[in-house]
């Protein structure tokens, strides 16, 4: 599991958000048999800035956006996640609180038989290119207001 929130409220209250990928980056190609598929879901972690062992149990299950993680890329290798329903998902008022969870064991809550990892760059990597970020699309509302000057 992995926790990634990010500060969004510089995003407009009244903007409509039309779509959020998630990057991350490959530190090391992971450990298993195979690839493995992440899913985005919602966490309700009380700190956005820090990690205790409750907050294990304060991921959602619902999967909002997939992608599978091939093991033994380059460090540096760009996965992506088209998150559903951005307009929901994101927050306009705060912190996005998105995880990732392994969508076919841990998700579907089957035990796991091995010890499979996978590990990506954090927000402090040395490389900025390969801290992990959310692109967010969006619209604001028209607001066309006409002014009339009389002399």
């Amino acid at each position: 599991r992995a926790n990634l929130p990010a500060d969004t409220s510089a995003i407009d209250d009244t903007a409509t958000i039309t779509a959020a990928v998630l990057h991350i980056f490959d530190f090391n190609g992971g450990s298993g048999a195979g690839p493995t598929v992440a899913s985005v879901v919602t966490t309700t972690q009380p700190s956005n800035t820090a990690l205790t062992t409750a907050d294990y149990d304060l991921y959602g299950s619902s999967d909002l956006g997939n992608t599978s993680l091939t093991h033994g890329q380059a460090v540096g290798t760009e996965f992506t996640f088209t998150i559903s329903s951005p307009d929901t998902n994101i927050s306009k008022t705060g912190f996005t609180k998105l995880g990732l969870r392994e969508k076919n064991r841990d998700l579907a809550n089957v035990a796991a038989v091995n010890d499979y990892f996978y590990q990506f760059c954090s927000s402090e990597h040395a490389t900025s290119a390969y801290r992990p970020y959310y692109a967010v699309t969006y619209t604001l509302p028209s607001t066309f207001v006409a002014r009339v000057m009389v002399i």
